[in-house]
C-alpha cells in the first residue's frame, strides 16, 4: 500500500516537474529597465492655460513574455515621469512653477501577423491601461501666478498596440506604438474649486465622472528602440515620443514630451 502510495506521488511530482520545464521552453521571459532624460511641453486650459516647459525625467520598468511555439506576446509595463514646468517668458527661465508628475502601467497580449519579410517580426494586440497625472504648485508660483491650483486626472483605458522587430545582425531594431481606443476616468470639470470640497477633497478626485474615446481623448506613445547583445545582458537605446491631446468637460489640454533612454534587459 505504502509501495503504491509513494509511487503514485512520484509520478505527479515527476509530470509536474516536467511540465514546468516544458513551459520554461516554451515561453521566453526578459525584463526591462530603462531611465531616461527629454523635453516637456504642457498646456491646460484650467490650470495652465498659456503652456510651460521644462526638462523631464523618467523610469521605465518592463516585462516581456513570448511564446516560442505560437508566436503570442505579453507585455507588462510600468512608467514614473517627472517634469519641472517654468515659464520661458520670464527673467528666470530656469525656475520652477509647477511640477508634473506621471504615471502609467498595463498589461497586453499581441499575436504575430505573417509578412512574408525575412527577420521582420508585426504583432498586433489590446491592452488593459491605467494612467494619471497630478500636477503641483511651487512656492514660486504661489508668488507669481494669483491662486494657482492643483490639478490631477486619470484613465482606465483599453488600448491598442502595435509592435515592429527587425533583426539586422547583432543589432534588434523595435518600434512600439500604444493609443487608447476607449475608457474611464475622472476628468477636473470646468471651473472646478478644489478648496470648496473640505474634507472630500481626494475622495472627490477618485469618482470616475467621464467616459473617454477616440473623439475626446488621444495619447499616443511611441517608442523606437535599438538593442545590442553584451555578455548576458542586451544593452538598449531608445527615443520615446509622447503626445496627448483632449477636449475634456470643457477642459483642453496638450502636451508633447521628446524623451533618450537607455536601459539594460536581462
Amino acid at each position: 500500500m505504502k509501495t503504491n502510495l509513494f509511487f503514485s506521488l512520484f509520478c505527479v511530482l515527476s509530470q509536474l516537474c516536467f511540465s514546468q520545464t516544458s513551459l520554461e521552453k516554451v515561453t521566453v521571459s526578459s525584463h526591462t529597465l530603462t531611465m531616461g532624460l527629454g523635453f516637456f511641453e504642457y498646456n491646460n486650459s484650467n490650470t495652465i492655460p498659456y503652456g510651460m516647459n521644462g526638462s523631464s525625467f523618467n523610469f521605465r520598468y518592463r516585462l516581456y513574455k513570448h511564446n516560442l511555439k505560437t508566436g503570442h506576446d505579453f507585455r507588462y509595463d510600468v512608467y514614473f515621469d517627472y517634469s519641472g514646468l517654468g515659464n520661458p517668458y520670464i527673467i528666470d527661465k530656469d525656475l520652477v512653477l509647477f511640477n508634473y508628475f506621471g504615471f502609467n502601467t498595463g498589461a497586453g497580449w499581441m499575436r504575430p501577423i505573417i509578412n512574408g519579410i525575412e527577420g521582420l517580426g508585426v504583432n498586433v494586440g489590446f491592452g488593459v491601461n491605467i494612467d494619471g497625472e497630478y500636477i503641483l504648485p511651487t512656492e514660486e508660483a504661489n508668488a507669481l501666478i494669483g491662486h494657482p491650483i492643483n490639478f490631477g486626472k486619470w484613465l482606465v483605458s483599453s488600448p491598442c498596440l502595435i509592435r515592429i522587430n527587425y533583426s539586422l545582425k547583432s543589432f534588434s531594431l523595435t518600434n512600439s506604438f500604444q493609443l487608447p481606443l476607449i475608457g474611464f476616468g475622472y476628468f477636473p470639470e470646468y471651473q472646478y474649486s478644489p478648496s470648496r470640497l473640505d474634507e472630500h477633497y481626494y475622495s472627490y478626485f477618485m469618482k470616475p465622472n467621464t467616459i473617454a474615446y477616440l473623439g475626446n481623448y488621444r495619447l499616443i506613445d511611441n517608442e523606437f528602440d535599438v538593442s545590442y547583445p553584451l555578455g548576458k545582458t542586451t544593452v538598449n537605446l531608445s527615443y520615446a515620443f509622447t503626445t496627448c491631446n483632449y477636449i475634456v468637460n470643457n477642459n483642453s489640454q496638450h502636451y508633447l514630451q521628446h524623451s533618450i533612454g537607455l536601459g539594460v534587459t536581462f
